[in-house]
């Protein structure tokens, strides 16, 4: 072999090695890029996943309150009506008491009249005569515990 053929040879040889390191260096840039990409692209996502994440956060929290609200709101109604209940029971319990003793109702003189008063619940009645005196009712006494309204009353 010539040494021109050789030199052709080794010449085409050089050539492509360079050109395969030039694919090979642009390769891995490619590579290098699409790598940075994808790195971009999970920090986006994990963006968008920690701002999800704290937007449902937000929501449940904005929901256990709401739910914690309506409960407390149940709550005090059922104790709101046990109450009433308690106070109805009770109030029975001491009619039934005055009753079984006698004692339900306790009547005083008040001039040409009488004042009645049931003592289990505090109502009262005045008896009053009708013009030609022939009859008298018990007429239930007004209650007035507001002082604005009392002298409203006074003032008909």
């Amino acid at each position: 072999m010539s040494d021109s053929v050789v030199a052709a040879l080794i010449s085409a040889g050089v050539a492509a090695v360079v050109a395969m390191f030039g694919t090979i260096v642009t390769t891995r840039i490619a590579l290098q890029g699409l790598e940075a990409q994808a790195k971009l692209k999970k920090d986006e996502l994990e963006e968008q996943a920690k701002i999800k994440k704290d937007e449902l956060e937000e929501q449940t929290k904005i929901k256990k309150d709401e739910l914690e609200k309506q409960a407390k709101i149940k709550k005090d109604e059922l104790e709101a009506q046990a109450m009433l209940k308690k106070d109805e029971l009770e109030a029975a319990a001491a009619r039934l008491r005055a009753d079984a003793e006698g004692d339900r109702f306790a009547v005083s003189s008040a001039g040409s009249t009488a004042v009645m008063v049931e003592t289990a619940t505090g109502k009262t009645w005045l008896l009053h005569h009708s013009a030609d005196g022939s009859t008298s009712a018990w007429l239930p006494a007004e209650r007035i515990d507001d002082s604005d309204e009392a002298r409203k009353w006074l003032a008909k």
